[in-house]
């Protein structure tokens, strides 16, 4: 026989525990990228919420981390870095704008912030007549 082939008990092992680590090993390294694209995904949806809250700087800097954008990463901090306090609270105030109306429909923290806008409204009131 020319090729004729031979089986061993030891051999049959063998063969059978590299099955079992190459499928152990191929279920971790699955798992593993499952886990990544997960968090990928929660990412995403992160910088889905700070675009539509009008914090575009920020979702960049995300944007950037996700896909391991080192350089665009670098420019975003250095962009935020140099705005002067005027441009910084220009885009706070635009964000706070964005968000304000979903805040006072908030069941705890609508009523809370009415309060106290009367309260101010109030003391302001009693000062001007003093």
């Amino acid at each position: 026989m020319l090729f004729a082939v031979t089986y061993s008990v030891e051999s049959l092992v063998i063969v059978g525990l590299a099955i079992v680590v190459v499928a152990f090993a191929a279920g971790w390294f699955l798992r593993k990228d499952t886990a990544e694209e997960e968090n990928r995904r929660r990412v995403n949806t992160l910088v889905g919420r700070l675009r539509k809250a009008n914090l575009d700087w920020f979702a960049d800097i995300f944007e950037n981390i996700v896909v391991e954008d080192i350089s665009g990463l670098y420019q975003d901090i250095r962009a935020i870095a140099k705005m002067d306090g005027d441009e910084f609270m220009g885009i706070l105030r635009k964000a706070f704008k964005a968000q304000f109306p979903d805040i006072l429909k908030h069941p705890e923290l609508g009523p809370f912030i009415r309060e106290q806008i009367a309260a101010a409204d109030a003391a302001e009131a009693a000062a001007a007549e003093e």
